[in-house]
This record gives structure tokens, sequence and C-alpha cells, in this order.
């Protein structure tokens, strides 16, 4: 933005808001050939104030600051102030500091931009008209704010381009290009690089559905065109995929993706230029951004409709857009006055944004001198000017013109002239009425002086100190607006904005206080066990307060034990149980009522069981039992159980896990065994036991019996011998049997019946070399059990043969 101004500067001060570590803020320069400037400027996130009072340039930063960087999106303010050659610059009001010139534009929000013009005991400070900038470039009015948050990236409305270092895309044979990009235009240039000494370029652009990808190098050029639809354009966000491999280049959009393959050998891109995304410089030309599928500007434009002298220096212009085949976006007009005695003389500009007036006003225009006036329609990538003939004939094709004479009387017939728009005259204040905690109604009263045609209202809101943001915006002319979904308890201030053709007025600001209102989003509390017998509960305030909060109460286990207007966002529960369970829950108040949070669970900590278990237990069979047992009456925490049992045979162990007060089922015990049993609850800080429970399991019959053995052998005799049962299994005499048989379909033969003492016994009349079955019964009163049965031989005599099968 570029303004002329006509008085000494020995001071700035301005406030400014970032993410861009390198920028020019402002600069001045004497005019003529003197060489005296200052400057404000961001280096490295670290401001500078530059001066040259004539023959030695001087910069000062700022010291004790701890280095820190400035951009970082908040905003901050800057006094910059110099005598003679001394230069002192105060950041914030409190980092003082007692070079080369950035020559990068800055990215950022100027505001309260003053110069300080008199030096001396009676400081005077003008401030900065915006109003009356000369030259503006892609910038904002002042009344369209600054963005309270931003997207990390490059952001295009429309017009602009973002030019990346050489280094950061050089081509190659084989390269992966990818980004993430939202729009709401269906054409757009989205990457652009070639090479300076060669005809090698990379172009990516999306034109009506179509995302064309051409690779142009060594004299090859490979396109790739994709249809990726329309919904592209829905401003949400979508990711490209670009990719080269030798011969195969390939693009994705989301869910579409193509591929295509070269001709020759593979080649290497080789660009040396910067890498352009989102648009590409005004003044550069390269075929192939001239080509007509990516040449996005109108085709014809007509020349202006009407030319209207405001004075011997300036002339009122007047245009229609252009009709039939637009390719891409309008952005921008420029007007042009061509000097018709004077060829060779550039033309006078004027440049206005396409936000739909189509009426200008050329400036610096030479008295008495005939112009011939032309209006070009502009998009990102160049411009296409109205029809006219440089030959200086009556013959032209755009708009002759010739500005009064400077000085000199003359008579003229009438003629009425209609002169151009301002922005309104002064507003009154807003009206503002309260109608509920979250609603307010703004009125307001049509300016005093409209001073043209009135084509919008806007209301801007703010609170606590922020930026104001765009609440409302309309073109129907209401007088009213009412404004929703407050938040209540808040402190609001409103300014409304009328706006001409001419640009925009500001009402003063006014206030008014939202009514308070319950809060909202009470959060849960933090609770942290301190003991078994304590629990610390801290909080935060209400992500929602809707207004001063006045108490904090705290529940627990559905009763009321704290409800404090104090600021202390802590309290101790004491006096609770070891291991207990407790839902606490808390509550912020307003004047105009409470509010409750979640509810949290949470135990105190254990310590050690107290009090006896008392075990139980019942035989379910002579080899098994069932045990329970009951909890002890203090168990002070998360208890486990252990099952305890030994006997004359050892020891055994079972776990019990945390089911007190159920069975347990108890196995492979050993019948008519006495063996004692005990169980034992522990949690993380002790055990306790119980009394140790002697049991005996019900006898049954002998078990272990072995097979009989074969003490001698003759060819018709064998001594048969046997031993006891391993386990008796029940108190009393064993009684023995042995019993014979000569193979098993035959009857079992009773060789020895119920004697108790006797274990071997000779049997006669047997047949030679024959094998015979033996096996040994036990009984006593508690049942009876048959051993296995052996398989005898007995010895050889040649007169007979095996007989057994």
């Amino acid at each position: 933005c570029s303004i002329s101004f006509f008085y000494f500067v020995s001071g700035v001060e301005l406030s400014f808001k970032t993410l861009s570590p390198d920028g020019l803020l402002l600069c001045a320069f004497s005019p003529g050939n003197q060489e005296e400037f200052l400057a404000i400027q961001l280096k490295n996130g670290r401001p500078y104030f530059l001066f040259d009072p004539q023959g030695s340039a001087v910069a000062v930063s700022v010291q004790d600051d701890g280095g820190r960087g400035y951009n970082d999106g908040q905003w901050h303010s800057i006094i910059a102030t110099r005598r003679g050659a001394v230069g002192t610059i105060v950041v914030n009001n409190q980092y003082r500091g007692d070079a080369r010139l950035v020559q990068q534009g800055f990215s950022g929000c100027l505001r309260d931009v003053s110069f300080k013009v008199t030096d001396g005991p009676s400081e005077e400070w003008k401030s900065l008209d915006w109003a009356k900038a000369t030259k503006k470039v892609a910038v904002y009015e002042s009344w369209e704010g600054c963005p309270i948050q931003t997207v990390d990236g490059a952001h295009f409305l429309g017009h602009g381009y973002l030019e990346m270092g050489k280094d950061v895309f050089n081509g190659g044979k084989d390269f992966d290009i990818s980004m993430d990009f939202r729009t709401d235009q269906l054409n757009a240039l989205l990457l652009f690089t070639y090479n300076t000494q060669t005809e090698d370029y990379m172009l990516v652009e999306l034109e009506a559905g179509l995302l064309s990808f051409i690779l142009a190098s060594e004299g090859h050029v490979t396109e790739l065109s994709m249809w990726v639809g329309l919904s592209y354009c829905n401003g949400d966000w979508k990711q490209i995929s670009l990719a080269k491999r030798g011969l195969l280049i390939s693009a994705a959009v989301n869910d579409w993706a193509e591929e295509t393959r070269g001709v020759g050998e593979p080649v290497r891109l080789k660009v040396d230029s910067p890498l352009y995304l989102g648009g590409v410089p005004m003044e550069l030309i390269h075929p192939a951004l001239e080509s007509k599928s990516h040449k996005h500007v109108p085709r014809s434009v007509p020349p202006p409709t009407t030319v209207q002298s405001l004075n011997g220096f300036s002339a009122k212009v007047s245009w229609v857009p252009p009709t039939g085949d637009i390719r891409g976006l309008i952005d921008r007009y420029e007007l042009k006055a061509y000097n018709r005695d004077q060829p060779e003389v550039p033309p006078i500009k004027a440049t206005y944004l396409a936000n739909g007036n189509f009426t200008g006003v050329l400036p610096s225009l030479t008295p008495s001198t005939r112009y011939v006036i032309t209006v070009s329609a502009c998009s990102p990538v160049g411009c296409t000017e109205s029809l006219h003939n440089d030959n200086g004939d009556d013959n032209d094709f755009g708009l002759s013109f010739t500005t009064p004479e400077e000085v000199g009387c003359t008579n003229s017939s009438q003629v009425t002239v209609l002169t151009s728009q301002l922005p309104p005259g002064p507003l009154h204040a807003p009206t503002l009425t309260l109608i509920d905690s979250r609603t307010i109604l703004v009125e307001w009263s049509r300016p005093s002086q409209v001073n043209g045609a009135l084509e919008f209202y806007s209301i801007f809101l703010s609170h606590d100190g922020a930026v104001p943001v765009l609440a409302y915006n309309s073109s129907k002319l209401f007088e009213d607006h009412t404004l929703r979904n407050l938040t209540p308890g808040t402190a609001y201030t409103i300014t409304l904005a009328a706006c001409t053709g001419g640009g925009c007025t500001l009402s003063p600001p006014s206030m008014a206080q939202t009514e308070e209102s319950t809060p909202e989003n009470v959060p849960a509390p933090l609770v942290i066990p301190l003991s078994p017998h304590a629990l610390n509960v801290s909080w935060t305030p209400p992500g929602t307060p809707n207004g001063i909060i006045t108490s904090y109460g705290l529940w627990l286990d559905g009763l009321l034990i704290l409800n404090s207007s104090s600021f202390q966002r802590f309290f101790v529960v004491e006096g609770l149980s070891p291991w207990s369970r407790h839902l606490l829950r808390l509550q912020a108040c307003t004047a105009q009522g409470c509010g409750k949070g979640p509810m949290v669970e949470m135990r105190t900590l254990e310590m050690a069981p107290e009090g006896p278990i008392l075990l139980e237990l019942t035989n379910q069979s002579s080899r098994s039992l069932r045990a329970r047992w009951t909890a002890p009456p203090r168990p002070n925490g998360n208890l486990s159980y252990t099952l305890y049992y030994k006997s004359k045979d050892g020891d055994g162990v079972l776990d019990g896990s945390s089911a007190a007060g159920s069975w347990l089922s108890v196995s492979d015990l050993q019948p008519y065994t006495n063996y004692s049993f005990w169980i034992r609850g522990c949690n993380t800080k002790g055990c306790v036991e119980s009394l140790p429970l002697n049991v005996t399991t019900p006898p049954t019959a002998p078990d272990g019996l072995s097979p009989p053995r074969q003490a001698h052998a003759t060819s018709t005799s064998l001594n048969v011998s046997w031993s006891g049962p391993a386990h008796s299994n029940a108190p009393g005499p064993l009684l023995y049997n042995l019993q014979m048989r000569t193979s098993p379909q035959r009857p079992v033969l009773r060789l020895v019946e119920n004697a108790t003492d006797t274990f071997s016994y000779h049997v006669e009349s047997l047949s030679p070399y024959t094998l015979y079955g033996f096996r040994v019964v036990v009984s006593h009163t508690h049942g009876q059990t048959a051993g296995p049965w052996a398989i005898l031989r007995t010895a050889e005599d040649s007169k007979y043969i095996d007989s057994y099968i």
C-alpha cells in the first residue's frame, strides 16, 4: 500500500501481527536525490528500525528480550523514533534497543500507524489515513479486519501466487510431489516451474473438472489430462499426488488416479526457476502460459463505456465486464490512458479489484492532453486489453478523451456530471437490547450522509479485548439484526459498518453484557487418593462459566460436603474407610444458579485386612471335598484368597481367587486320610489367615494292587506269590483271594479264599509249557478290588505242545 505525505517524519508508531519471519512493514524515502529513508522490518522474527540521516545508515534492534521472535501470530506494538543519527525502538512498551533492507513484502496485519512530525516538548503525531493510499497491491480494506486464526499454508483469494526458492525443486528423472488444497474455483493454476535456459517446464492446473499435468524435458512433452469431477471446488480439503518414474507420469486426486507414459528414452526434468504455487507473476511470460489451453484470461474486452473529466488532472471511467467465453477468474481491472500526441510515453495506469464495481478514476493526467482510454480484464496469469490504435490517427478502437486546460477560462455547454461515491457520513452507535442471556437485538439508523448508493451493512463483534470479527453482513439494508448463540455473562463490544461503492464507515462502538446463566461444561474433578482414609480433590473453572463464578460445591456419594465462595480450587476429604468406593461431583455456581459436572468414581488406598476368616469344609466323596469361607469383617482392600492343605503324603495349594462365600471343589485327595486345611486372604498391604480345620476323607475299597508274580515253575506246577495293596483306604484286616483261568473264555477257578496272612500258593496238575492267568482280589468291610491278570507259563516238556491260545 503506497501513501504520499509531505511532512518531516522523526518517529513511527504501529502495531503488527504476523507468522512470517521476514517482512518489510513500512518504508519511506525522501524525494529527489536525497538519500534519507526510514524503515521498520522483521528479519528472522526480530524487529529492526533502519534510517539514513544522509551519509551513514543506522540499524537499531531490540535488546534485553532474550532474543525472542515476534512472528508468533500475536499483536505487538512498535514505537521507533530518531533524533539525528540516534535511533530508539520500543516493542510492547518494555523491550528497548539503542543494515540491509529486507526485500520481502510483509505478510500479516498492520494497525494504529502514526508518524511523529514534530520534536520537542510538545510532540505531534499524525495518524495514517488509509483512505489516502495512492496505490494498493494485494491488501485488504481496514474495515475487513484481521483474521483471528488461519490454517497453515498459502492462501489465495482469487489472485496472487506463492514463490518458493529455486533450491526447493530442481526436477529429476524420478520425483514425487504431494500437497493438500481447497478451492471454490472451477479453474486454478496449482504448480508451475521452468528452465530459464531451455524449454523444460512443469505445469499443473485444474480446468473445468480436468487435471492437467504437463512435463516438457529435452524436447519431449508428456501430458496427463485426467477427469477428477467437479467436486474439488466445494471448498473442502483435497489431496493431490504427482509422480514421475522414468517415462511414466501419474497423478491422483483423492480417489481419482491415472497415469500415462511418454515416448523415447527416460529423460530428466531440469528446472532452475522458482517454484510457483497458486499463480504466477503478472510479468512472467512463458510459452506454456500463453498457450490456448492454459492462458486463463478473457478473450476480448469491450472498451470503456463512458469517460468523464473530473478536473484537468483526473477522469472518471466506466466500463462493463467482458462477456462470452471467459476462461479463468477475473480478479482486477486496469485502466490505461495513452497519450495520443506522444505515443512513446508509457500509459498512465490505475488498478481496481474485481469486486462488482465498474467505475474508477484515472489520476495523474496532464491538462489539455488527448488520451486514448482502455480497460484490461486480468486473471492471476495475465490481462486482456480492450482494442486501441497506436498509429495516432482518429480511427482508435479505444475511447478518445481530451483533458481540459489547466489555466484560462472558456464557456462550455452545460454538462451534468455524476461524482464518484465516497464512504457514508458519520454513523450513530447502534442501540443494543438484551433479549435473553444469549441474544442481543442490534438496531441502528441510516447514515445522515450516504455519499453514494448504500450497498450493505456489517456488524462486528468482539469481547475481552479480542480483535472484532464479522458477525453479520447483508445487502438487504435492514436496520436491525438479532445476534444469537452468544455466551451468557459476557461483555460484548458491537460496531456497525455502512458501506457504499466508495468504502465503509464504522460507527462508534456500543457495549452490552449478556445476562448471566448457570455454568456449562463444568469439568470432572481430579481425585487422587492420599491414604486409606483421605482423598485429595482439585478442579479447574468451567469451560463456559456464563458469568462470574460465586461458589464451588463438592458432592460426595450424593451429599454436598463443600460449598465455598473462596477462590481455592482443592479440598481434602478425610475420615473415609480403607478401600472404600466413592462418587464425587463438582458444582459451580453463578448468581443465576449452579451447574454440575460428570461424576468421578474413586477408592481410598488399601491397608492390611483385619478380623478372622471362617473356613467351612464338607466331603463330596472319598477323594474330594468342598470348601467355602467368609470374608474378614474389614478386608481394607481387594482381597485374593489361597486355600492351603497338608497330609502325611504332602502339601497342596489351590487358588481361591476373590470368591468369598462360594463353594470351591478340592479333588485328587486320598481316601481315609487326615488333612489340615486353612485359607489365607491378601491385598497389597498384608494378609489374614483362618484357623486350621482338620478333616478325614471317607474310606473306600483298596487301591494300588499289583498283579501276582511267578516264584517257581515246573512242567506241571507253578508257585504264585503276591503283595498287599498300596493303600488299604479303610481300617480293619484285608482278605485275599487267588483266582486262575486257563483262557479268557473259560470259567475262573478260586484257588485261595479270604486269606489274611497268606501271600503265596503252589498250583499243581498243570499242563507243561502252558499259559495260565492269575489275579488277586483284596477286600475289606468297605469294598473289594480285583487286581490285573498276570499270565504265567509252566516249564517245557517234550511230550506236550502249547495248548493255550
